[in-house]
């Protein structure tokens, strides 16, 4: 009889901290039972989401170490849940310490430490933190990446034949140090004065700790 691991999350902005629980807990047993909270669940834990319920539950319900996502809608199902999946073990996260210990005469209940450094909260108080300006001068260098590496793509396509045989040895290898031009990306001239104007605008950012 396979062994059953049932747990909870919002799951939102998913990151590696997510993704380390989850494993985790998955190799605590042989089916990996996932409860995802529901937006209106969240918003009466007085939480709000970046990511809607549907796209989180698809996330979560696509990871290999996954093997069933469900809604979470209130407080009260666990006991449910732990007898409708004839589960052997509730993994929580280490903030819920001792909270859930009542289900002990069902079940197992552990406890897993977090990771370190990481947490949806820290990113949203990150993106809070970043001015309307930062965020407009942010997407501006994303367009200029965008561009290089869609130039570098066009060129990979239209390799010169007569300066590629120059660069080969008699056995179709590169002579040592020489490079194909497919691999040398023609960047246009504006480029590297915009990301330098980046740079310097980055400048008092950086020297402020990232504060506008």
């Amino acid at each position: 009889m396979p062994r059953v691991v049932l747990t909870y999350g919002t799951f939102d902005l998913f990151h590696i901290g997510h993704l380390n629980l989850l494993q985790r807990a998955r190799a605590l047993g042989d089916y990996l039972v996932v409860g995802v909270s529901t937006d209106a669940f969240n918003a009466e834990k007085g939480k709000e989401t970046i990511i809607s319920f549907a796209d989180r539950l698809d996330i979560v319900r696509s990871l290999r170490c996954v093997d069933e996502a469900i809604p979470e809608i209130s407080w009260d199902q666990k006991p449910g849940d732990v007898r409708r999946f004839n589960v052997d073990t509730l993994v929580m996260g280490d903030d819920w310490t001792g909270k859930f210990d009542h289900l002990k005469d069902s079940c197992k209940v552990i406890y897993l430490p977090r990771t370190q450094d990481i947490s949806s909260t820290n990113l949203k108080l990150l993106m809070s933190k970043l001015g309307e300006a930062h965020i407009e001068e942010l997407k501006k260098a994303l367009d200029i990446i965008a561009s290089i590496v869609h130039s570098f793509g066009q060129r990979k396509g239209s390799m010169d034949s007569g300066a590629a045989r120059r660069g080969l040895e008699s056995g179709g290898k590169l002579r040592p140090g020489t490079v194909p031009p497919f691999m040398a990306p023609s960047v246009p001239e504006e480029y590297p004065a915009e990301l330098e104007g980046l740079n310097k605008k980055a400048e008092p950012m950086r020297a402020s700790g990232g504060r506008p």
